[in-house]
């Protein structure tokens, strides 16, 4: 993934000059998901750590938590 993102980047940064607005748009949204990604693997390091010393999460929980998770989104505009 890191290599097509680089290719990309790389494509993306010969319109810099002619085209700065499409350059800008694209490079900025794809800075965002490349560090949203690296949280979410940070993250989900994190949890991997401690499926050892927990239980498996209810289909309920998992359901609940996912709701709230997408309510806060939405209120808070991230």
């Amino acid at each position: 993934m890191e290599r097509d993102y680089k290719r990309i980047i790389d494509k993306l940064n010969n319109y810099k000059n002619t085209h700065p607005n499409f350059y800008n748009l694209w490079a900025h949204y794809l800075r965002i998901k490349k560090e949203n990604f690296r949280q979410d693997l940070i993250n989900c390091s994190k949890v991997i750590e401690r499926l050892e010393t927990e239980n498996d999460i209810t289909p309920e929980n998992l359901i609940t938590l996912l709701i709230l998770n997408n309510s806060y989104h939405l209120n808070t505009n991230v």
